[in-house]
């Protein structure tokens, strides 16, 4: 086997580059958005693809299932522990990333809620309280829990990739080195 071989670099076509995009566009509307609508439609498509790592693990080709399996033990892991933890804390540093993420777009929530002719009015920095209207309040808090549960379904998916890609990688690996342990055995 030559040095080019051993390589062995991740290549991937413009379907992944696509799905790769949705996902980034996926996560920006959920984020900014943040309502319920969006939590359901993550967590489903999230869930969605966990179901389908495990067919594919099971059934689909061989030289996929690596990928498969190692999206669906990522992903999964990755999801039991953060979207549905036992405690109501996060078990990985992410979810403080995610709270810092929503302190940034906590100020365009409030703005995409803002009644017609008003000007969105800072209140208050603890709870990211906006005026949004003349008698009505934009309490930036109460939306911190759809912005985790959004963060943390794109980030087991995104997770859930780079371990089906190093699954993958590795399982190459494998089948690259089988031959010369046969020849070593005769």
């Amino acid at each position: 086997m030559d040095q080019r071989d051993s390589r062995l670099p991740i290549r991937f076509g413009l379907k992944w580059l696509l799905v790769g995009v949705a996902l980034v566009g996926m996560a920006i509307a959920g984020v900014l958005t943040a309502n319920t609508l969006w939590v359901g439609t993550v967590s489903m498509l999230t869930v969605s693809l966990l179901v389908l790592a495990a067919i594919a693990a099971l059934f689909g080709r061989p030289v996929a299932r690596p990928f498969w399996g190692g999206l669906l033990i990522g992903a999964g892991v990755y999801f039991a522990c953060n979207v549905y933890p036992a405690a109501d804390r996060s078990l990985f540093p992410t979810d403080d990333l995610l709270q810092v993420l929503h302190a940034q777009v906590a100020p365009f929530q409030a703005a995409a809620r803002t009644e017609p002719g008003f000007v969105t009015q800072y209140r208050s920095n603890t709870t990211w309280t906006y005026q949004v209207g003349p008698n009505s309040l934009f309490v930036g808090e109460h939306t911190l829990g759809a912005t985790r549960r959004i963060g943390h379904c794109v980030l087991a998916i995104a997770f859930g990739f780079v371990c089906g890609m190093a699954s993958a990688r590795i399982a190459r690996w494998r089948t690259a080195e089988e031959p010369s342990r046969t020849e070593g055995a005769a």
